[in-house]
């Protein structure tokens, strides 16, 4: 397993290919912490991010064969986990965080990496009030810091489309901001 470690990700897909397995432990201790951290954030529920983590790599170990190495691989997974995160979304009908409030309490890192010095709970209340599509652009622009390329390659979506989920996005959280700071005074 030490001979692979430091191989690249589509090095480690080709060697799953392949037929060796010990590329998936590999690449789950690589991205574990980045894609659960992802689906926490998106879903609002750390127990729901559990176990849909644990599903995107049994779905990178089912569809290995369908991974084309010359594409990138953090953008594959993350669109795996974003479709997984939206099949959760429409089994529980469930758009946004029950409680924004804990939602906030329990994801400070989210907010430092999309504004600094600000209220940080605001910020996260109004986050975790977005629509589950506005809240996964942002995430994966803002948080996860993909490119345009690679968040549309999340999304399925061209890059302008993605560019332009972006932009309704912030614009969606601003005025939930303006909202939230107009409830506050």
């Amino acid at each position: 397993m030490d001979a692979v470690a430091g191989e690249s990700d589509r090095d480690l897909m080709r060697a799953l290919q392949g037929g060796k397995t010990a590329a998936l432990e590999i690449l789950f201790l690589r991205h574990h912490p980045r894609i659960h951290g992802f689906l926490a954030r998106l879903t609002c529920d750390r127990d729901a991010a559990d176990d849909l983590v644990q599903e995107v790599f049994l779905r990178v170990l089912k569809y290995r064969a369908r991974y084309d190495t010359s594409r990138d691989f953090v953008a594959w997974l993350f669109r795996i986990a974003r479709n997984l995160a939206a099949s959760h979304f429409a089994r529980h009908r469930r758009d946004s965080a029950d409680d924004p409030a804990d939602w906030a309490d329990n994801n400070p890192s989210t907010l430092d990496l999309l504004i600094a010095g600000e209220d940080h709970q605001q910020l996260a209340r109004a986050v975790a009030a977005l629509p589950f599509a506005h809240r996964e652009v942002l995430l994966l622009r803002g948080t996860e810091g993909l490119s345009h390329r690679d968040v549309a390659l999340a999304l399925g979506c061209s890059e302008g489309a993605a560019r332009v989920r972006l932009h309704r996005a912030l614009s969606a959280l601003k005025r939930k901001w303006s909202a939230l700071a107009g409830e506050s005074r």
